[in-house]
């Protein structure tokens, strides 16, 4: 973004450097991530998953999720000098948690092709997502 330019409110940024900081971002001036729409969009143009990538099941309950990472995230960021890290340790060590869950990887199928984000392709080429 040119210095100097604005911004609509609803517009996402990707231009931080780092997912976690455009992430950031998404509260700045105002709350982006106000519905799954939105949110649907910062997850494909933030490259987590391909753009062909079906989102129909992102609904309000990821808001929730995504919200408590970026606060999470946003503690680890703006880091206080003080003698007390607890805030740290803690944003630190959730955001870890949320990190060890089983990330996406390639599920076969009958026809030796594969997809990921645990889903795969039927016979007409539809996206099915697994349970």
């Amino acid at each position: 973004m040119a210095l100097g330019s604005t911004m609509a409110p609803y517009e996402l940024r990707f231009d931080a450097g780092r997912i976690c900081l455009d992430l950031l971002a998404t509260t700045h001036p105002e709350e982006r991530l106000d519905a799954p729409e939105p949110l649907r969009a910062w997850i494909v143009r933030s490259g987590l998953v391909p753009a062909a990538t079906p989102l129909a099941h992102v609904d309000s309950s990821w808001l929730v999720g995504f919200r408590e990472l970026r606060g999470q995230i946003g503690q680890l960021v703006r880091r206080s000098t003080g003698s007390d890290a607890r805030p740290y340790d803690l944003a630190l060590a959730r955001v870890n948690d949320l990190a060890r869950a089983a990330t996406p990887h390639p599920v076969p199928y009958a026809m030796k092709r594969a997809c990921w984000c645990g889903s795969w392709r039927g016979s007409r080429g539809a996206v099915r997502c697994l349970p």
